[in-house]
């Protein structure tokens, strides 16, 4: 829409005012239904043009990119005529200010719907002209990544950190018997898995660890690991009664470093048993005694008032414990 500004006096506004409110509020309604036989009009329109925005046919080409946003967000004929009388209309109030103040026009009727398109015509452009900056991945993205990490990784447990330090306690010197003669049970184990696949051993094993083949598997994956450390590992929590579970004790093979006999020992468990209950559940591993849908026994450890267990006997001294 184009406004005659030449013989434009201040006595004669308000005539010309209300003049232009209908004017602009028809050329809308024109315009309106020229956007809408356009669907396919893109940006690339309004910025092709050769005029800058604040020349006087910054008029034209804010009407241009009204009908752009009509099209782009497919507005009926009454929303599209609000959107461009709307924006006629502030330019019309614009330069009638500007004539006010004695102030050349052009600029103000090119700013002027600047502060209409600050403020979405359609719910689909809150999106589409105003959107947010991105996050800098130093820091926003980092921290949130740290944020959401750290919500979906629980806290250590009590009796996890409880049994950790009974575990370190122990010495080596009464550790060292149990880790000796693990060592070729495990190796025994991930020999077999090697040769018979991982599927045969997860079979045995599943039903005595009172889990399925294809959850012994993915646990296997989960903590990567060999068959014969994950073996131990279930048969220890399955007989200790301290609470810890089986990915805290796995948190102590593998993250805290510590040997099956510190495990055993924080877990309150007869280090004299945990051999002989081991190699017990190791034959049900390899295929030489059939799995009775539960843990090899291991007993457990009496403890002392000062809150340690007792003095271990020698691994695999007689006893009731370590048979299936």
């Amino acid at each position: 829409m184009t406004i005659a500004t030449s013989s434009f006096r201040v006595p004669e506004f308000a005539k010309l005012k209300a003049r232009s409110c209908y004017l602009g509020l028809i050329v809308a309604a024109l315009l309106a239904a020229g956007c809408a036989q356009q669907p396919g009009r893109t940006a690339s329109t309004a910025t092709s043009a050769a005029s800058p925005w604040a020349l006087p046919t910054s008029t034209m080409r804010w009407n241009e990119y009204a009908c752009d946003v009509i099209a782009r967000n497919q507005a009926g004929q009454f929303p599209a005529s609000r959107a461009l009388a709307y924006v006629n209309l502030a330019i019309n109030n614009a330069i009638v200010a500007a004539r006010q103040q004695n102030r050349q026009p052009d600029g103000a009727a090119a700013g002027e719907p600047v502060v209409i398109g600050s403020e979405p015509l359609f719910p689909a452009e809150h999106t589409t002209t105003t959107p947010s900056a991105a996050p800098t991945p130093d820091a926003t993205t980092t921290t949130t990544t740290t944020a959401t990490t750290a919500a979906q990784t629980p806290p250590p447990s009590a009796a996890y950190l409880a049994a950790r330090e009974r575990g370190k306690a122990v010495t080596a010197k009464e550790t060292a018997n149990v880790d000796k003669q693990l060592t070729p049970v495990v190796k025994q184990v991930d020999d077999l898995a090697a040769k018979a696949g991982d599927a045969t051993v997860a079979g045995r094993l599943a039903s005595d660890f009172g889990v399925s083949s294809d959850a012994l598997m993915a646990e296997k994956a989960k903590y990567n690991t060999g068959w014969g450390d994950l073996m131990i590992a279930h048969t220890l929590a399955s007989n200790t009664l301290t609470g810890v579970t089986l990915d805290e004790v796995m948190a102590m093979r593998t993250t805290d470093a510590m040997g099956w006999g510190a495990i055993a020992s924080g877990l309150d468990l007869k280090l004299g048993n945990v051999v002989s209950g081991v190699k017990s559940e190791a034959k049900v591993a390899m295929g030489s005694s059939r799995a009775d849908g539960k843990p090899a026994k291991i007993e457990v450890a009496v403890v002392s008032t000062t809150g340690s267990s007792e003095t271990p006997a020698a691994a695999g001294s007689a006893g009731t414990s370590g048979s299936k």
